[in-house]
């Protein structure tokens, strides 16, 4: 669900491939969710850092670009694979999700793409039931039929 592999302000995978060799690079820094808040972030769960380090970023995206390096070359592993993308997303690259489910489906894998609709008006970390102004009540049961039935 809403996979990190790369920024949505770099169009496509080489820039975003780019950007994490970048970043794994640079001085480590951390960097604020919520840089005028800090601490404060309303929208921080409790069990959430407030920040992240740069560099753990960047071994996170690389984790992503592994698999999806991997997808080029074997199908995947498990029978089937269900990428959930958020049309509402504003900080990862929904493009890059969505060519990751293609490249599985070209290895023979069992894969699909379903996009939550932008009217949800969902934020990246839309799963958390402390995540304010979710509507859980809509999504939740989207997420299960989709995950047991394939659709909603």
């Amino acid at each position: 669900m809403a996979p990190f592999i790369g920024v949505r302000f770099l169009p496509g995978v080489w820039l975003n491939k780019g950007l994490t060799n970048l970043i794994r690079i640079l001085p480590n820094i951390y960097r604020w969710w919520d840089p005028i808040n800090r601490e404060g972030n309303p929208a921080t769960a409790p069990y959430a850092y407030f920040g992240y380090p740069l560099r753990s970023m960047g071994t996170y995206m690389q984790l992503g670009f592994d698999a999806f390096d991997a997808a080029g070359s074997a199908p995947p592993a498990s029978a089937t694979q269900l990428m959930i993308i958020n049309a509402s997303e504003t900080s990862i690259s929904n493009t890059v999700g969505y060519r990751l489910a293609e490249k599985w489906a070209e290895q023979g894998g069992a894969a699909d793409s379903y996009t939550l609709s932008r009217d949800l008006r969902l934020p990246h970390d839309f799963i958390s039931v402390t995540r304010p102004n979710v509507p859980i009540d809509v999504v939740y049961p989207l997420l299960i039929d989709l995950l047991t039935e394939g659709r909603p």
